[in-house]
């Protein structure tokens, strides 16, 4: 069975005016979940999204969850973070160390 990846994005941080433009995105909070059978392990952190040059503007009604990725994915180690969940739910699929509780 494959990994199955998904992003999530609870929260964008925005500035409420900048340069005439209204809940401009500068920050967005990611989640990269990995999945396969009963197994999965998740990712998170920021991602800043430039600000310098809003001559691509997309109005923030506007944005969809591809818009998003994109930018999120770009700044972003996506092969790296594959790479850790993948080593972690092969981990969790065959681990090298388990805890157990005494047997008394």
């Amino acid at each position: 069975m494959a990994i199955t990846y998904t992003w999530k994005f609870p929260h964008l941080d925005c500035y409420p005016t900048k340069d005439s433009k209204t809940n401009v995105v500068f920050n967005v909070e990611w989640r990269y979940t990995g999945t396969e059978g009963s197994y999965s392990s998740v990712e998170y952190g920021t991602a800043p999204v430039a600000t310098d040059d809003l001559s691509n503007f997309i109005a923030y009604d506007s944005l969809t969850k591809t818009d998003v990725e994109g930018w999120v994915s770009s700044s972003l180690d996506v092969v790296g973070i594959k790479n850790r969940i993948s080593a972690e739910i092969e981990n969790q699929k065959n681990p090298t160390e388990v805890s157990k509780e005494p047997p008394w």
